[in-house]
């Protein structure tokens, strides 16, 4: 067998091998289906295919819908339809004379899915938002024009054009191979790697070396979007390969630095979602503004690389992650110095303008493309049947309130979001996989849309951080109204997120760090607010989650969550801790008429449950622990349930402490098979049986002494529970029983004869730090307040200096960084120095609390940094910011809490 029949039979055999790798079991014509959440597999979302799908797409129009040719393609149009030209016009001389850097490109787009978008969009990013780049200076050959020979001429005409100091760019999208035998042996894997045209035509890396190799200018740059273009590298490191192999060794002979979508051994994958590569995709993004890391104007080759390597793997890696597609990682060579200095655009200046729709451009979709970065689209009242990918930082906003996108394909997002500095309000998004999707997106704003009727969720963020969701209706989608996976420090305010048919109102999935306030999740087919998989210190509070057919709060394996002043009544289950959920706060909620339990830990350790109301189970119980272990649970409300109003099954060593739990139906606390726990200063009243154990041995009392008050007399002893079918003496008078109270194998040794509240002096009626002193000037106070007791504050008193109208115009109460208590100034009234603090709240003795209070005209003021001469306990200034902005650390606010 002759030598060229061997290198057919051994390209066609890799050939076969790249396809079936690539591909799996998916021809051409099938490209493969992934649903990029993972959740609902049937929906199809995103059609991945590899650079070396053999598919040939037709070429766009140029114009526009009026027929009018846009001057941005003229370049286009002449080697499209004139290809005799071509040679002439790749061979046009430079003017003599010229000396500045000036810029110059070949753009290609092969014959690979999408290739011809990602051609076209480097185009528009380079003659639209930039400065430096002329239509004139740039060759773009796609579809049919992507031949071997229009390449080559276009290349030759960029070298005979672009003198030394000049910045030269190749961009290829296509497919690319590894597989033809390496004729000179300059390949130490004795392959070439090789680029494929429009009709299949081969270009081998020896040959783009030889090509570029004429170009004299000193920056060049070539980004490749192929299967396999890398080339550098093997599985290990740049620094780890002596011999480099592929295009980026044979174009660095020739000065070239290499932007490659990928490693030597991986694919480019294309995503339907996006209409392109993602590799090119996030290039372009990046040139349109947002990879400018030190906003200096003008984007490097180092700054786009170090923007679209996180991009492009986490999109492969989160999108694509069937078992047989692997991440690709994009390839920076050489990585030097020699990337920060070249510079691919400088950006035009910023000048924000309005685009309209339908006046100016028929849809949403088509004025985002022809918007600049800072935007703003204004959607007037109508329907849009069009699916809108966003990825530029623009304002997108319905002034009507009324404009309504509905997904002409039901398996994408309405609106799918790729891109950080956005904002989303007003409109009305249904019929998509998803209403609004923000995919590794940062420092977006959704607001006040409607987001109902979709096929997923209604608005959905993955790996998406740092975003504001407020004031947006999400209700009667198919899986989850709001949704949440692997992503941070966002803020859900505000939203209705109800009535979702087959799951969750709000659900988070490895997420952290995000704040829940406010929002509704009501009747939903399973919970109305779900954490799992690990969503941890998420503040979850103030909200409604009422009706739901599980839980109203679920944390499932998810731990240093704080849920206060939620309402989540009338569910199965109130809040429920599952799965070893840990460390989580539980407190000041509202959980009844749940049809099973109010609050319900389940193999859940090291909770705190404190100040709840979890009455009136309709079938079972108010507050159970199952196989959950060192938790405590003070000063919580389990009364008029139907079975029990506090169990423990198999949970040991807890502490069960300053509850009350009455008329409930069986018993008001029952344990079995729970140990070791310490259980006091609770009052069981009126029960049906007071307490029932089994297989138990518990503490009955405090483990330590405590000072307490009873019937005006002082007294130190351990404390246990109140009983009130406790039938024994207190001779003494000290509040105790004199014969221990009888619980099965158990006892309480220190029963009290009274409930526990009446053996501690009452919760002091007011903090007050009395007057202050002049001068003043109106700010903004920061610092901690200290309760020496209980202190019970519904409003709040600001001491004036006087013949002023000092008064403080709002302040905010709060604990562990959550919220407690607000209230606001309402204006020179008859009671104006005083406001009212809803909702009125208990400053618990030794806890601290942070105040912020903004005051106006001129109150007093006590001038130290801490002061201890106040009734009720200490305060302290952290911060004082005056109505000039002069800052200081010991200005404290002359007021009384009441």
């Amino acid at each position: 067998m002759d030598r060229n029949n061997v290198k057919f039979c051994v390209i066609l055999f890799l050939v076969l091998i790249a396809t079936f790798v690539s591909i799996g079991t998916a021809s051409a014509a099938e490209p493969y289906y992934v649903n990029p959440c993972g959740f609902c597999e049937s929906t199809p979302d995103v059609v991945v295919t590899t650079s070396t799908c053999d598919l040939s797409i037709a070429y766009n129009e140029i114009a526009n819908e009026n027929g009018v040719v846009n001057p941005l393609w003229k370049s286009v149009v002449q080697l499209n339809n004139a290809s005799d030209s071509v040679a002439a016009i790749n061979n046009s001389e430079k003017p003599l004379g010229s000396s500045a850097e000036e810029y110059w490109a070949v753009i290609v787009g092969g014959n690979s899915l999408f290739a011809h978008h990602d051609a076209e969009d480097m185009y528009n990013v380079l003659t639209m938002a930039s400065e430096n780049w002329d239509a004139n200076h740039i060759r773009l050959l796609v579809n049919e024009s992507a031949t071997k020979a229009n390449i080559r001429d276009a290349i030759r005409w960029m070298a005979n054009n672009a003198n030394t100091e000049d910045t030269c760019l190749f961009f290829f999208s296509g497919h690319g191979e590894q597989s033809i035998i390496d004729d000179n042996g300059d390949e130490v894997d004795g392959l070439d790697e090789s680029l494929r045209t429009y009709y299949n035509e081969t270009i081998l890396d020896d040959e783009l070396e030889e090509w570029i190799g004429d170009v004299k200018a000193e920056k060049v740059v070539a980004i490749l979007e192929a299967c396999y273009c890398g080339g550098v590298l093997t599985i290990f490191q740049i620094e780890e390969v002596p011999d480099r192999d592929g295009f980026a060794q044979d174009l660095e002979k020739v000065n070239c630095v290499v932007f490659a979508a990928c490693r030597v051994n991986e694919v480019s994958y294309n995503l339907q979602l996006l209409k392109n590569g993602i590799f090119s995709y996030y290039v372009v993004q990046g040139l349109w503004s947002v990879a400018d890391h030190n906003t200096d104007g003008k984007i490097s080759i180092r700054e786009l690389y170090d923007y679209s390597y996180p991009k492009v793997v986490g999109s492969t890696e989160t999108l694509i992650d069937q078992e047989d597609y692997n991440p690709q990682h994009p390839l920076l060579w050489p990585e030097d110095d020699i990337a920060d200095n070249i510079y691919i655009i400088k950006l035009k200046a910023p000048a924000p303008k309005k685009i309209s729709v339908p006046v100016e451009y028929s849809t949403i979709q088509k004025a985002i493309e022809a918007a600049m970065s800072g935007d703003t689209i204004e959607v007037a009242t109508g329907t849009y049947n069009e699916n809108v990918i966003l990825n530029k930082p623009l304002t997108i906003n319905a002034p009507y309130r009324d404009s309504i996108i509905h997904a002409a394909n039901n398996s994408l997002p309405c609106v799918f979001i790729t891109v950080d500095n956005t904002s989303i309000s007003w409109l009305t998004c249904r019929n998509g996989s998803d209403g609004i999707r923000l995919f590794m997106s940062t420092n977006t704003v959704i607001s006040n849309n409607i987001a109902n009727y979709n096929h997923y969720q209604g608005i959905g963020l993955r790996t998406s951080s740092g975003n504001i969701i407020a004031n947006n209706t999400a209700k009667y989608n198919e899986v989850y109204g709001i949704y949440l996976e692997e992503s941070n420090d966002n803020r859900i305010t505000d939203n209705d997120a109800s009535n979702s048919v087959d799951y969750n109102g709000i659900g988070l999935n490895s997420s952290n760090n995000n704040e829940i306030r406010n929002n509704i999740a009501n009747s939903n087919n399973l919970d109305g607010i779900r954490l799992s998989s690990h969503s941890d210190n998420n503040i979850l509070a103030n909200n409604i989650a009422n009706s739901n057919k599980e839980a109203g709060i679920l944390c499932w394996t998810s731990s240093a969550n704080i849920l206060t002043y939620n309402n989540v009544n009338s569910n199965d289950k109130g809040i429920w801790l599952y799965n070893y959920s840990t460390e989580n706060i539980i407190t000041n909620n509202t959980a009844k008429y749940n049809e099973v339990y109010g609050i319900y830990l389940d193999e859940s350790n090291d909770n705190m449950i404190t100040d709840n109301d979890a009455s009136n189970s309709v079938d079972y119980d108010g507050i159970i622990l199952d196989s959950s272990n060192s938790n405590e649970i003070r000063n919580n409300i389990a009364n008029y349930n139907h079975q029990l109003g506090i169990g423990l099954w198999t949970s040991n060593e807890n502490i069960i402490a300053n509850n009350t739990a009455k008329y409930n139906e069986d018993n008001g606390i029952y344990l079995e098979e729970s140990n070791n726990n310490e259980i006091y200063l609770n009052n069981f009243m009126d029960n049906d049986y007071n307490v029932y154990s089994i297989g138990s041995t518990n503490v009955w009392n405090s483990q330590s002494k405590i000072t307490y008050t009873y019937k005006g007399s002082t007294y130190t002893n351990y404390l246990g529970n109140y009983w009130n079918d406790y039938t024994g003496t207190d001779g003494n008078g000290d509040g105790l029983g004199d014969s221990p109270y009888s619980i099965d194998s158990d006892k309480d040794d220190y029963p009290l004869m009274a409930p526990w509240v009446n053996y501690f002096a009452s919760a002091s009626s007011v903090f007050d730090t009395g007057t202050g002193t002049y001068p003043s000037i109106q700010g903004t106070h920061e610092g901690t307040i200290i309760p020496s007791c209980d202190i019970e504050v519904s409003k709040m008193y600001t001491y004036s200096c006087v013949g002023t109208g000092g008064h403080t115009k709002s302040i905010k109460l709060y604990e562990n960084g959550v919220l407690k208590a607000s209230g606001n100034w309402s204006g020179y009234q008859h009671d104006w120095q005083n406001i009212a603090i809803r909702p009125a709240v208990t400053l618990r003795k030794g806890r601290e609390y942070r105040y912020v209070i903004e005051t106006g005209s001129y109150p007093q003021i006590i001038h130290v940094p801490e002061y201890q001469a106040v009734t009720g306990g200490t305060i302290t200034c952290d911060k004082f910011t005056d109505a000039n902005g002069k800052v200081y650390t010991d200005w404290i606010p002359a007021i009384r809490l009441s």
